[in-house]
């Protein structure tokens, strides 16, 4: 069997970047068991190769239309049409590629996973959606060296659930979409899909299905100074917020008219990237605390000590299931979850969870407000047992052990 197995992604690791960290879960998972590793990012700004942990990294800049985005949020009016215009234009460009929308960049990353492959003498390839780039990359590899060259398609994110609002658009991404996965599971040696797709659609013979790879049950409490009194009902959500998928308003309106729990005041504390209408916002609530942004190595620490977690589900992405409630599985909290349609994916995983809240927007704020509070009140200080069989999914193990066992087929 290989030892030496190289990833193909986008971020490796980054705090503010989930699939990164996933990635870098499974890599030292892979570590661990004796593989040398190796790989491929998007290295931002410049090309660039180093060694770090022992692990050998191949940068790859990113494209041009990434390093124009902060044109966007100028507070130049001039840089912001010019990036509108440039948008507009690209779209247009992209449109037949999709979803290979940045195909001058696929062939670029491609030409540096196939130099490594060659310099390094890899047997392995695994290639993380996303980017599209790495499955690009994988597909030709294995079309160039067949069956020398083990390859991995792995799906953090779901390819089936592009992020456009125009209904007739979305569904010509759908179609393009459903070819792109056929093409890919006829190519590669292993397709690993989120839980989510495991559906008679998706059920190929070489497919397997496995969530975020985001708990670690041997992974180390790092504490510091919480900001948690026991004089309080301690709420925590860790994530980002912002009006348009993940607004945190309606779970304010619930905590500003509940008021207080057990005789104590009800304090929801947030930690990450809020937009800024929206902090400003929540903020005139007396029952938040926001604090900023917080460093990945301490949120598992944060939701384990709290007395409650908050999750705010997707009101756009609904067929996306967010990496970060694996972690608040992992943490063996009380989970309330705040609902904004019944056809959200990430539903089930809640109800599996068992000790969480599901609280559905449409069925009225005054009802709601009394099943929280009933909630608090039940589970408040209760010892949560969580759902191994749940978690296991969601270990970079299940995945190495996945890969193993059908690489012995």
């Amino acid at each position: 069997m290989s030892s030496k197995v190289l990833f193909l992604c986008d971020g490796y690791g980054k705090d503010n970047d989930a699939t990164g960290i996933c990635v870098r879960n499974v890599a030292e998972e892979f570590l661990k068991r004796g593989y040398e590793v190796f790989c491929v990012f998007n290295s931002g700004k410049a090309d660039c190769e180093f060694e770090k942990g022992s692990i050998k990294f191949y940068g790859v800049k990113e494209a041009l239309y990434d390093r124009l985005k902060h044109c966007g949020d100028s507070s130049s009016l001039l840089k912001r049409a010019f990036f509108s215009l440039f948008s507009r234009i690209r779209h247009i460009v992209v449109a037949p590629f999709y979803p290979d929308v940045s195909f001058v960049r696929s062939r670029f990353f491609y030409k540096k996973a196939l130099k490594v492959v060659k310099q390094e003498r890899i047997d392995v390839v695994i290639a993380s959606y996303r980017p599209y780039e790495a499955i690009y990359s994988l597909i030709r590899l294995k079309k160039r060296f067949s069956e020398k060259l083990y390859c991995v398609g792995y799906h953090l994110d779901l390819l089936t659930a592009p992020n456009t609002v125009n209904k007739t658009v979305r569904n010509i991404q759908l179609l393009k979409v459903k070819k792109a996965i056929d093409r890919e599971q006829r190519c590669v040696d292993l397709l690993v899909l989120p839980s989510a797709l495991d559906n008679e659609n998706f059920r190929f013979p070489n497919a397997r299905f496995a969530d975020f790879p985001i708990y670690n049950p041997d992974v180390k409490e790092i504490p510091f100074d919480l900001p948690y009194s026991n004089d309080y009902v301690n709420l925590v959500y860790i994530g980002s917020l912002n009006s348009q998928n993940r607004n945190p308003q309606y779970m304010v309106s619930m905590l500003d008219k509940m008021g207080s729990v057990s005789g104590k005041k009800i304090v929801w504390h947030i930690w990450g990237k809020v937009e800024q209408a929206v902090l400003e916002s929540i903020k005139l609530s007396e029952h938040i605390a926001y604090h900023g942004l917080l460093n990945n190595a301490n949120v598992y620490y944060a939701l384990k000590k709290s007395d409650f977690i908050v999750n705010i589900s997707n009101e756009q992405t609904l067929n996306m299931v967010p990496s970060k409630i694996f972690q608040s599985f992992s943490a063996k909290r009380p989970i309330v979850n705040i609902i904004s349609s019944t056809e959200d994916v990430s539903i089930p995983y809640f109800e599996r969870y068992g000790d969480s809240l599901n609280v559905y927007k449409h069925q009225g704020e005054d009802a709601n407000v009394q099943k929280i509070k009933e909630f608090l009140e039940n589970k408040l200080s209760q010892e949560i047992k969580g759902n191994e069989d749940l978690l296991r999914k969601c270990t970079p193990a299940f995945f190495v052990d996945t890969f193993e066992d059908f690489r012995r087929r």
